[in-house]
């Protein structure tokens, strides 16, 4: 690990002390939080590490396990888990990488509990189809989607970096936790799936080893491969397993390998043919597990990432890797062309530049020059051998791939040649020195220039340690002069990139400064020329720069590019370079007059400043000063030539240093003529005299006093002595080790610092004066304003605010708390000389400044342009330091620079160039100057006041600069966040309050760190609240919308805070890790402390929650009166969405508060029922909850719910032994898995759940009221009858953004209900759970007294089947009503079914088209995670159906898709619906309608994904092992689709009924139907469930190819497509495969024959890597070349083509030397030859024409060895046959055209005998040729 802090201007011993300092106050203080039970921010005491600090790994272990008990004690509290998980995250890193971190296994090494992690992604993140098991693991927990996200980011950089210190039992209980969840198709196994990859460890033993795991979770991942998001997952899991536990896994993972190749090849879906089959869809990620694997359109590249590690950490003599890697890359090939573009040209440049980059790692991981993050076992190391092996794999796919017009895919080539350079230096560099200057001299391809340029750049350091390399970079220096291009910036940059990165690692010198006898290369002698061009360019760029100030295209990239080359060039030149180049830069200057161009220009100057100050300014101040000033004040010129002169002179002094000392009376003279000058439009936005002054002003004051590394060469000054170098070439390339890199810091010198106190003092009495004067102008305070803004930005380093006392760091709130960076009394490079002068002009200024507020920064102030100019002076006086503070940006550049320039082989030294190593050194040291938080003295507060004050301003463009301007102050002062924020929301309670001010309200709390920060505070929280509320007074709709919007972005970042603080065990106080933290203070007299100051803290919190509960219910309650009892609708609706969030389970629920909510149903308002329908399940469930548990612990044994249900491992269900007849009955015990969706764990316990009194109470005085249930559900109907128009029309009229305050609260309620269980997509869109939800859970609470009054409003609308909204209605009444009796007991239960299923079984058998869909959504909320004997009575109404041949279509379909829904939801568990619809959809195949045929094979796909099984154990959990013996067929489809797949074959291939006869139309219907079985299962992304059954199919798809009735013949080819493309097994293909040569052998039909082809073409074309299916493939498609009929030939030789890349050289010499010999001019046919016979011979030939054509096609870019004497072979035949002259003349045309780019190759390689054949043999000419 590279020690950064050695290179600050720092004595050693004294780092180490502040290090060791810095720590031990860590340490104490987060013991201190434990013992208070502190929710303060853990942040700031961690600073040390940022610093880049040594620490011990004793001392950084404690700190580890001190922040893990903080985050264990948050448990519940969503902020605090996440602000402490992402310091342990990062302190888990650092320690890590500790040189004396204990290895893995080691007793010393720290431990880690995985456990409380996973319980809070549960507790947070994942949601289901019930919540109770969530609710006792704390899920209840409502979170706003923002908090929510920052949580599992938070947490899952945790995982990642814990998982390294997981116990060594880890791996064994994380499996025995999360697989019984692994379930086919299931939610449940994407969540437990991805949940093992995330967590399980590096240290695999406790779990068997990795080897062992490895063979069983490779079968869990072929379970489904048509997911980016599952082949991410799993592939990341396997290479970690390559990484770090290479021997264990390598014997199994041999049998695996062409799987993994085979994936590779799917993932990057490069094309088989010209023409793209239908492919199976890809089945999308579940919504629930997004925070699992979040990677969006990246996901694809990611995937390829991680495949390159399992590759490359796997290549070892006893592993067939690089083998299986030769064949793919073979394969791969002509995809590399630049004339192949795609969209998998982005993942093989990852691919490319990946491999390269891995195998570079692991080389430097076996020399031990980069450090793993575990010690490295590798059991084989890397030979020369293998580095010579692997180049000359990847070298000529680099070297291909880099002349892509694509810029990621050259730009990744170059990364990857770089790489190889370093892996095989000798072998690459010299080919890519003949490549670039090739590629230099193309002007036809300027994109082949960029490339060549982008490579040198990237490759530099190698290059010029080559023998050659001087030389070559003379002449590319000179080549690539003119990619200094005004009109292409992209080129501009490229050259730019190239400049900096050859000049960071080679001086440029005069041979004449060097000794006479030292070794000048020839290159030197042409330095003069070029360095005088390149500032000739930049000119001829400077003076073309656009004025425009967006969209200007040498902005952005160009800009910081271009002033970092300027650095360098100038400090890399020497003496009489540098002498001449400050000639020229000032001449030009001189002469030079553009104002666009002037902060270029300025960089020149700055740069040439930075090289040699004394002499550069010696040059160019008096140049300058005489373009401003002629003497006497008076200006030399125009005001814009004066502003554009001065703006020069400020860049010239900017990194003057003491050198600026000498020119003092010039720079004086210059500011008293500008500085305080007033002028008409002064600080405007155009160019202004005193503007430009006062940025002199401010960069003189930082030349003085800037800390900043004095140079940018490539050596050290110690080694640039010009003359005493002996040998040029030594000095380029440098390998300098980082601690000989002597970076020295320009220091303010005392001179210096005396210089600039004069120049403070004299310019802050000036503006002071001007300020006082009586007859001061606006104008006149604008400048002086901007004076005074310029001494602090400039000297601020020598008044700076006094800092916060380091121990205290939170308010006298535990919510004020400070979150950033606090590191307190750091050393200083400077000792300021004059200590009284900083206090006394801090002083000064400070009562200046509150002087001029209290004048001027007044509401209602109309001077809009001074009060701009006094916002920035007074932010920079409350928060600057007068330190650089863009050091992130900085650091941002080096880091990037390090990771394109890096060589991974040689070591940290090779990681970083000397000017890397002053750019990172001036980052760190510029953070530190610029670390720490304020304290707020009166002063300070004064000024706080006023920028808050200003954000409320009358005027926008105040108030949006104040607002900008305040979070940046107040990172500064972060405990007088509560204080300012919350006088801003009281104004909300002013009824004088203007428009502005609201306004000014909302968008000075509308920003993610201040809601965040509302959020956690319960002071804020309820001054957000009540200052809504009190905004009534407000009747402007806009300014109501604004408010609405104000409360819709706060309950994002929404979460419970914690009435107390942290969990508070007294063993806190007897806790090793906290006494030797807290050695010499009384630990119990803390704890003690801590108590009290919780429960006081808690008692304050739940006072003021109970008063605002009472404020909201008031409100809410006279909203909802008649006539809305003096409160808008709109308040009401928001009273309603904050108490909402009021609810929890650690505060008892009032009755009237869930009472309010039951009326709410029933209002007139329509945001108001939809947020009471939302809302009140959650009340039921956490009133249960609370009353069951009473805290919010949460004990590891998972609980559940269900009064009648028994848990134990006799009662487990599992597809072995599970049967439930629909004709029985069943009276308990019943299994609900509520979260897992398969079995719970083992031991698994029950816990009856409590009913809530107060929420059933009210449910029982609101339903007896008259009305109210019928008002209810006809407002249920009303809703759904709103079209889409009429909302929209209603928003338009009733008020634009009517719902939002109520929209935010239902999506945090509904974001963790996940509905269905299955990750089968809604049936219906217009079904609501909310509805649903809300009557199960009145019904749950009342009981079956509540039956007769809904099933007396349900009937009529159930029977109403011509009413959709009231179908839709009915059925969320109906799911709510079964799912409510399930929580009866038995006999209850039982008599609930008997009253609604008369009432079930009519509306389900008479429910129109239009409503079936919410009736399978009813049938699917109702069946989900519920054990199907529950709904033994359900399932026998559905099976009922009336789906008969005699039916309708329509009943047919209903039927069909009623009773899919049910199956889909109760999977495997639905075994006896399952054999029904299994004979149902059977029956209804060969249907009259084509949709009844459509769900026919659908429902047979979910029979299938329904009964698929794996192995299990006798207490019904998956056999360890067994998962990978993959999927078998479904039983229920096994014993009859085959047979019948072979008798409708028979039927078709020998029917000779006519196609429109009767028979011919129910036998085509019938194939149709089982057609779509197979489409519908790839459709639905389900391929592996009838993957068994595709070989008996494939004979029936090819066969109905060549049906006249084309629609009937689309779905044959559709399905064959299918079938072709979803192949994924070794044993289905080979079953497929011999399937298809079956029929191609035997068909008599040639269109059977040629789409028999195509299906062997996919199969070999998926399973390329496997050698025996590729090559039986190869002999078929061989074979095929021979068919009598031609365009089955041809299609064989077009699919042989694209195979043959994949197989040996020698199979491709055998069908050359096949080619037939020409025929003899005059020669005279056979006379005795039949008819039969010539057209034999001709196949015969034309077969052996064909086998040379399809070599030469399958090298379309490439120029392999045997292809020109192939190419003649072709040619010569000059008398053949038409078919076989357009075979040859096509294939020949075809060759010249795919070879365009390498014509010239051909041209100079072949002979000119077979140039001359080849065009006379290809017809039209080529211009390329």
């Amino acid at each position: 690990m590279l020690d950064h802090n050695s290179h600050l201007p720092f004595p050693p011993e004294l780092l180490a002390k502040e290090a060791q300092a810095l720590a031990d106050k860590a340490e104490q203080s987060l013991a201190s939080i434990l013992l208070q039970g502190s929710t303060c921010s853990v942040r700031p005491h961690l600073a040390f590490l940022k610093l880049k600090h040594k620490v011990s790994y004793d001392q950084l272990a404690r700190i580890a396990r001190l922040l893990f008990k903080i985050f264990c004690n948050a448990k519940g509290d969503v902020a605090t888990e996440a602000r402490t998980a992402s310091p342990l995250a990062s302190v888990l890193q650092h320690l890590n990488k500790l040189p004396d971190c204990p290895p893995p296994g080691s007793e010393a090494r720290l431990s880690i509990e995985w456990r409380p992690i996973y319980d809070a992604l549960l507790r947070v993140q994942l949601s289901g189809a019930s919540w109770e098991e969530y609710a006792l693991r704390g899920g209840d927990i409502i979170t706003g989607a923002e908090a929510s996200s920052q949580h599992h980011k938070a947490l899952l950089s945790l995982v990642r970096r814990a998982r390294n210190f997981f116990a060594p039992s880890a791996a064994q209980e994380i499996m025995e936790e999360l697989r019984p969840y692994l379930c086919p198709h299931e939610k449940s196994m994407y969540k437990a799936a991805a949940l093992i990859c995330k967590l399980l460890p590096d240290e695999l033993g406790s779990a068997g080893g990795a080897g062992k795991l490895l063979t069983e979770l490779a079968g869990v991942w072929e379970w489904v491969p048509n997911s980016l998001e599952w082949q991410l997952l799993w592939v990341t899991l396997f290479s970690r397993m390559a990484r770090h536990n290479t021997e264990e896994m390598l014997a199994p993972l041999q049998p695996l390998l062409p799987a993994l190749m085979s994936g590779l090849l799917r993932l990057l879906d490069v094309p088989s043919g010209k023409s793209t089959p239908q492919k199976e869809e890809q089945l999308g990620w579940p919504a629930d597990c997004k925070f699992l694997c979040d990677k969006g359109d990246r996901c694809k590249e990611e995937t390829v990432k991680k495949y390159t590690r399992i590759i490359v950490f796997t290549i070892c003599p006893q592993s067939a890797t690089f083998a299986h890697l030769t064949a793919v890359l073979d394969y791969l090939r002509p995809f590399f062309h630049p004339l192949q573009e795609g969209g998998y040209t982005k993942c093989l440049d990852m691919l490319l530049k990946m491999m390269t980059l891995n195998f570079a790692k692991r080389l430097g991981f076996e020399s031990g020059a980069h450090r793993p993050k575990k010690p490295w076992r590798q059991p084989y190391k890397l030979t020369p051998d293998d580095r010579a092996a692997f180049t000359s794999l990847f070298l000529p796919l680099a070297l291909t791939a880099l002349a892509s017009k694509d810029h990621s895919m050259s730009f990744g080539a170059a990364q990857a040649l770089k790489d190889l350079a370093g892996i095989s230096e000798a072998e690459v560099l010299p080919q890519l020195m003949q490549r670039m200057l090739s590629s230099m001299d193309n002007v036809m391809r300027p994109h082949e220039v960029q490339s060549a340029i982008s490579l040198c750049g990237v490759v530099a350091a190698p290059m010029l340690r080559a023998e050659e390399g001087l030389d070559f970079m003379g002449q590319m220096l000179q080549l690539s002069l003119g990619g200094i291009d005004t009109n292409d910036p992209m080129k501009t940059m490229y050259t730019l990139n190239l400049f900096n990165a050859l000049l960071s690692n080679m001086p440029l010198a005069d041979p004449k400064d060097l000794p006479q006898a030292s070794s000048k290369p020839e290159m030197l002698y042409q330095m003069q020329d070029w360095v005088s061009e390149v500032l000739e360019r930049v000119f001829q760029l400077l003076q073309n720069v656009p004025p425009m100030k967006k969209g200007n295209p040498l902005r952005g990239h160009v800009q910081p590019l271009l002033r970092r080359f300027l650095d360098i060039l100038l400090c890399q030149l020497s003496p009489s370079l540098y002498a001449a180049a400050l000639d020229k830069i000032a001449r030009k200057t001189n002469e030079m007059f553009y104002p666009p161009a002037k902060e270029f220009v300025g960089y020149l100057l700055d740069a040439a400043v930075l090289a040699s100050p004394a002499q550069a300014l010696a040059k160019l101040v008096p140049v300058l000063v005489r373009r401003i000033v002629a003497g006497g004040g008076v200006l030399a010129g125009s005001e814009s030539e004066v502003a554009y002169f001065t703006h020069l002179l400020g860049h010239a002094v900017v990194r003057g240093g003491d050198a600026l000392l000498a020119h003092s009376a010039e720079i004086d003279e210059v500011l008293a003529a500008v500085a305080l000058r007033e002028e008409a439009g002064a600080l405007s936005e155009e160019a202004s005299v005193p503007k430009e002054a006062h940025k002199l002003l401010r960069k003189t004051l930082h030349g003085l006093l800037a800390i900043y590394p004095s140079d940018f060469c490539s050596a050290p000054r110690s080694k640039l002595q010009w003359d005493k170098i002996k040998d040029f070439k030594a000095l380029c390339a440098p390998l300098c080790a980082p601690a000989e890199a002597e970076i020295a810091f320009h220091v303010p010198s005392s001179a210096s610092q005396q210089r600039a106190r004069e120049l403070v003092t004299r310019w802050v009495t000036g503006a002071k004066g001007k300020i006082s004067e009586a007859s001061v102008t606006p104008a006149g305070l604008r400048v002086a304003f901007g004076c005074l803004t310029a001494c602090i930005r400039g000297g601020g380093s020598l008044f700076p605010p006094e800092e916060m006392d380091g121990g205290v760091l939170r308010g006298e709130g535990e919510e004020e708390d400070v979150e950033e960076d606090a590191c307190v009394g750091l050393l200083s490079p400077v000792t300021l000389e004059d200590k009284a002068f900083g206090p006394a002009v801090r002083a000064e200024l400070g009562q200046l400044l509150v002087a001029v507020c209290a004048k001027h920064a007044l509401p209602d102030n109309p001077d809009v342009a001074t009060l701009e100019a006094l916002l920035p002076l007074v932010s920079f006086f409350l928060s600057s330091k007068g330190v650089w503070r863009k050091h992130a940006h900085l650091k941002s550049a080096c880091n990037y620079n390090k990771g394109v320039h890096r060589f991974w082989d040689k070591g940290v030294g090779g990681s970083y160039s000397r000017r890397l190593l002053q750019l990172r050194s001036h980052s760190l040291l510029a953070q530190r100057l610029d670390m720490g938080v304020m304290k707020e003295d009166e002063t300070a507060g004064k000024l706080l006041d006023v920028l808050a004050g200003l954000s409320l301003h009358e005027y926008s463009l105040v108030r949006k600069k104040a607002q900008e301007l305040l979070p940046s102050v107040l990172k500064r002062y972060p405990l007088a966040h509560a204080r300012l924020y919350g006088a801003v929301l009281q104004r909300l309670r002013d009824p004088a309050a203007s428009k502005g001010v609201v306004s000014g309200v909302v968008y000075t709390m509308q920003k993610g760190e201040v809601l965040q920060r509302v959020a956690r505070h319960w002071g804020l929280t309820t001054g957000l609240v009540e200052g809504l509320l009190a905004s009534a007074v407000f009747d402007e709709t806009k300014v109501q919308v604004r408010l609405a919007e104000l409360w819709n972005q706060f309950v994002p970042y929404y979460h419970p805070v914690p009435f107390g603080g942290l969990a508070h065990p007294h063993a806190l106080a007897q806790d090793p890790d906290v006494v030797q933290a807290m050695a010499g203070k009384d630990v119990q007299a803390e704890f003690a402390a801590g108590e009290q100051r919780l429960a006081q803290r808690a008692q304050r919190a739940q006072e003021t929650q109970r008063g605002l509960m009472s404020k909201l219910r008031e409100t809410m309650r006279e909203g909802m009166s008649e006539g809305g009892g003096g409160v808008h609708w709109r308040f009401a609706v928001l009273a309603a969405a904050a108490l909402s969030l009021q609810v929890r389970r650690d505060s008892s629920l009032e009755k009237a508060t869930a009472k309010q909510f039951m009326l709410g149903l029933n209002s007139d308002l329509l945001p108001l029922r939809q947020l009471c329908r939302a809302v009140l399940p959650l009340l039921k469930l956490s009133e249960s909850v609370a009353s069951g548990r009473g805290d919010m612990d949460v004990d590891g044994g998972g609980d559940t719910e269900m009064g009648d249900t028994e848990m134990g491992e006799s009662a487990l269900l599992t597809p072995e032994t599970f049967d439930a007849p629909l004709d029985g009955t069943h009276t308990g015990p019943c299994v609900d898995p509520t979260w897992a969706g398969w079995n719970r764990p083992a031991g698994a316990a029950a816990r009856p759940r409590p009913a809530g009194a107060e929420f059933a109470a009210a449910a029982s005085e609101v339903m007896a009221q008259e009305g109210w249930l019928k008002g209810v559900l006809e407002k249920v109907a009303q809703d759904h009858r709103l079209s889409g128009d009429e909302r929209a029309e209603m928003s338009r009229t009733a008020a634009a953004g009517m719902p939002l305050a109520s929209a935010a609260v239902q999506s945090a309620c509904s974001r963790r209900w996940e509905w269905p269980r299955t990750s089968a997509a809604p049936l219906a869109d217009s079904f609501s759970k909310d509805t649903m939800l809300v009557v199960e859970a009145l019904l749950g609470a009342v009981g079956s007294a509540g039956v007769g009054p809904v099933l007396e409003q349900l009937t009529p609308m159930a029977e109403n089947s011509s009413d959709r909204e009231q179908q839709c209605a009915a059925a969320e009444v109906v799911a709510g009503l079964v799912r409510a009796g399930m929580e009866w007991p038995a006999e209850e239960a039982a008599g609930l079914w008997g009253k609604l299923g008369g009432v079930v079984e009519k509306a389900l058998g008479s429910a129109p088209p239009d409503s079936v869909g919410v009736w399978a959504e009813a049938l699917r909320f109702v069946a989900s995670n519920r054990d199907p004997r529950r709904l033994l009575w359900i399932s026998k109404l559905v099976a009922a159906l009336e789906a008969g041949p005699d039916a309708t279509s329509s009943a047919q379909v209903r039927a069909l898709k009623l009773q899919q829904a049910l199956l889909m939801e109760q999977s495997w568990k639905g075994l006896p619906l399952a054999r029904a619809v299994c004979a149902a959809s059977k029956a209804m195949l060969g249907g009259g309608s084509k949709s009844v045929r459509e769900e026919a094979g659908r429902g047979l796909v979910l029979v299938a994904r329904a009964t698929m099984l794996v192995e299990r154990d006798a207490a019904g959990l998956p056999v360890p092992g067994s998962l990978a013996k993959g999927i078998t067929v479904s039983p229920l489809l096994a014993d009859w689709l085959p047979g019948l797949l072979a008798e409708l074959t028979q039927k078709y291939t020998t029917s000779t009924a006519e196609a429109k006869s009767a028979e011919a139309v129910a036998l085509r219907n019938h194939i149709e139907g089982v057609l779509y079985f197979f489409i519908h299962s790839s459709r639905l992304g389900q391929s592996s469930s009838c993957a068994g059954l595709l070989q008996s199919a494939l004979p029936l798809m090819l066969a109905v190819q060549e049906d006249s009735d084309r629609e009937f013949a689309q779905v044959g080819k559709v399905a064959l497509e299918l079938a072709g493309t979803t192949l994924q097994q070794v044993s289905v293909a080979e079953s497929v495969l011999c399937a298809a040569e079956a029929v191609v052998g035997a068909a008599g039909s040639w269109r059977v024959r040629a789409a028999g082809l195509q299906v062997v073409r996919e199969a070999a074309h998926a399973m390329v890597v496997h050698g025996a299916l590729r090559d039986r493939g190869v002999r078929l498609l061989d074979k095929s070349m021979g068919d009598a009929q031609l365009e089955v030939r041809a299609d064989a030789a077009s699919c042989l083509a694209g195979l043959l890349r994949a197989m040996p050289e020698s199979h491709v010499q055998e069908l050359i030397a096949r080619a037939p010999k020409p025929k003899r001019r005059g020669a005279k046919a056979k006379a005795e030859q039949s008819a039969e016979d010539k057209a034999a011979a001709l196949v015969r030939r034309h077969a052996k024409v064909l086998a040379v054509a399809a070599a030469v096609m399958s090298a379309p870019t490439g120029l392999p060895e045997w292809m020109p004497a192939a190419v003649e072979a072709l040619c010569v035949l000059d008398s053949e046959d038409p078919v076989v002259r357009t075979t040859i003349t096509k294939t020949v045309g075809d060759f010249r055209k795919s070879h365009q780019d390498v014509w010239e190759e051909v041209r100079m390689t072949w002979s000119e005998d077979q140039l001359r054949l080849v065009s006379e043999c290809s017809g039209t000419q080529s211009y390329y040729s």
